[in-house]
């Protein structure tokens, strides 16, 4: 055998573990670079959630001498149960009761959308609960208990998110569902949620 045979199977195998040697280097970047994201969201979910049980603890403690004071009025008002509990859409699609004070009578229909709302004959007591969102001061028992956030994309009952855009529901459940968020203080509040996706995409920037 010639040395320049011997010289080229020597390269050719030099090639060979070199070029192993740099897919094994990518794969090894590769997951290094997957580890890293996912300890950064672990670490993003963790200072999530204890920031939200640094604001809805006390905040539920305080508020519950108001909530049953409202809640009595509630009654005495609408003669009905005072607390209104209704299915919503939560995180990655699971469904979870969320309860609020009454702000109409038994009569109104239980999935009323804002303009049905609008158009039934709302008590004084109803108005103010729903202008000053007092109503949703029960939620915060959902943000202790994990089911819900203080910040995130509003929960909605199921029928109403069957109209939305499917790409704009499935990058909405990957949050928490929020007691307050942009769309709440938007001048957009009054329109349905699907009209104006930016407040709800926002949160997963």
């Amino acid at each position: 055998m010639r040395a320049s045979e011997v010289t080229d199977g020597a390269r050719g195998r030099e090639a060979g573990v070199d070029v192993g040697v740099r897919s094994d280097e990518s794969e090894s970047d590769v997951d290094n670079e997957a580890v890293t994201a996912s300890s950064h969201n672990l670490s993003g979910r963790a200072s999530k959630r204890m920031f939200d049980l640094c604001i809805s603890v006390p905040l539920a403690v305080a508020t519950a001498p108001l909530v049953l004071l409202l809640a009595a009025v509630c009654c005495a008002v609408f003669r009905a149960n005072p607390f209104f509990r209704q299915v919503r859409v939560g995180h990655y699609g699971q469904h979870f009761v969320c309860t609020k004070l009454r702000t109409l009578p038994v009569t109104a229909p239980a999935n009323a959308d804002l303009p049905s709302i609008e158009s039934h004959n709302e008590s004084w007591l109803g108005r103010f609960l729903r202008r000053s969102h007092l109503d949703e001061l029960p939620q915060l028992w959902l943000v202790v208990l994990g089911t819900m956030s203080m910040v995130g994309p509003r929960p909605v009952i199921p029928e109403h998110s069957d109209g939305f855009d499917p790409v704009f529901v499935e990058q909405r459940l990957r949050m928490k569902p929020g007691l307050s968020g942009l769309w709440q203080i938007s001048p957009h509040a009054h329109l349905p949620i699907g009209e104006h996706p930016e407040y709800d995409l926002h949160y997963l920037r």
